[in-house]
């Protein structure tokens, strides 16, 4: 699927930016997610092109819950294996997420995913 930052991505590296975005979100929360972590899910679905138009929202959706089953380590895998140009793009999104809300904190553990997924500067 073409995704508006990214290029193209298969569903399984959507779900891995999906799943790295909720262990941002969630680790930033000391293990939980909540409706208020909706804005900065939404800067990720954003950043993929899933927002402004009801069936891309559905898609994302779906790929949300997939994501939710996809393990961790699978999903730092498969990021690492990305081409620098989508490691960039990566990066710059989950800055974003990053600076949405609890800053400080997120930050810190946006900089953990980057060492994990070799992406560096």
């Amino acid at each position: 699927m073409y995704c508006k930052q990214f290029g193209d991505l298969s569903d399984d590296e959507i779900c891995a930016v999906l799943q790295l975005t909720y262990q941002l979100i969630s680790s930033a929360n000391y293990g939980r997610i909540s409706e208020a972590d909706n804005p900065s899910i939404d800067v990720m679905m954003d950043k993929l092109g899933f927002s402004n138009n009801p069936l891309l929202e559905i898609v994302a959706n779906a790929h949300w819950n997939d994501a939710m089953d996809m393990n961790p380590y699978m999903a730092f895998n498969i990021v690492a294996n990305f081409t620098l140009a989508k490691k960039l793009a990566f990066k710059d999104a989950i800055l974003a997420v990053a600076r949405k809300q609890n800053t400080m904190l997120r930050m810190d553990i946006a900089n953990q995913i980057f060492t994990r997924t070799q992406i560096v500067g």
